[in-house]
């Protein structure tokens, strides 16, 4: 294998990664919206976690405009695209030090949803973009310690 290829190898591995770290590969729900103008994000394993694992807080994009979604910096957020392509969402984070986003990637035997990762505790405005119809979505992120 040449230098290059060994490379692109590489990158391809760290790149596959993130998005499965981002996507928690085990995602079983969108969200609830409380009432409250906040969205709860519903965990990859139905609540409860295994000592050491984290699940990542998962929200429906389809509920999230206009609300605040809230995860601790140890986390990530999974953006559940439900029918929509996962690979059409793009984003722009107001903050980028408080959190960056992860474009979600399909490679025909397997889709990886979007996502965001946390940096530092804050609070930024994310707004995502569907790049087929220009609709965009807005809400808070808050990174709490």
């Amino acid at each position: 294998m040449s230098i290059h290829g060994a490379r692109s190898a590489a990158a391809s591995a760290v790149v596959l990664a993130v998005v499965l770290a981002v996507s928690g590969c085990t995602i079983t729900g969108g969200s609830s919206n409380d009432g409250s103008g906040g969205v709860t994000g519903r965990t990859g394993n139905g609540g409860s976690s295994t000592a050491g694992v984290v699940s990542p807080v998962i929200v429906d994009l389809g509920s999230i405009d206009g609300s605040t979604v809230e995860v601790p910096v140890d986390n990530v957020v999974v953006l559940d695209s439900g029918d929509v392509k996962v690979t059409v969402w793009t984003a722009t984070v107001a903050d980028p030090k408080v959190a960056e986003f992860i474009s979600g990637t399909d490679d025909g035997s397997a889709a990886f949803n979007p996502g965001l990762k946390p940096l530092a505790a804050g609070e930024t405005t994310v707004t995502l973009t569907n790049s087929d119809t220009g609709n965009e979505t807005t809400f808070e992120l808050r990174v709490t310690p």
